[in-house]
């Protein structure tokens, strides 16, 4: 719930237009979008999982192409969430 009061009124609306679309999903379709989902969740972890599996790889340098952030359309840089633990 926390989460949810740090979203900006234009967040949250679309949050819900996205949550009124999938319930107008068949079971199927919400099946299918369920399977994309954890694909994309498990193609994410696969190279942090491998790099840290990997002792005698060593950290890229960083180049400013790969230190930018990209732009979200209202002229403002995104920004990754930490974790909490």
């Amino acid at each position: 719930m926390s989460e949810w009061a740090k979203l900006t009124p234009k967040q949250r609306e679309a949050a819900r237009a996205r949550y009124r679309a999938l319930s107008k999903l068949t079971p199927e379709q919400r099946n299918a979008v369920v399977k994309q989902w954890t694909e994309s969740q498990e193609a994410q972890q696969a190279p942090t999982e491998a790099a840290s599996t990997s002792p005698e790889s060593a950290p890229a340098e960083a180049t400013p192409e790969s230190t930018s952030r990209p732009e979200t359309g209202t002229g403002e840089t995104t920004e990754r969430a930490t974790p909490t633990p």
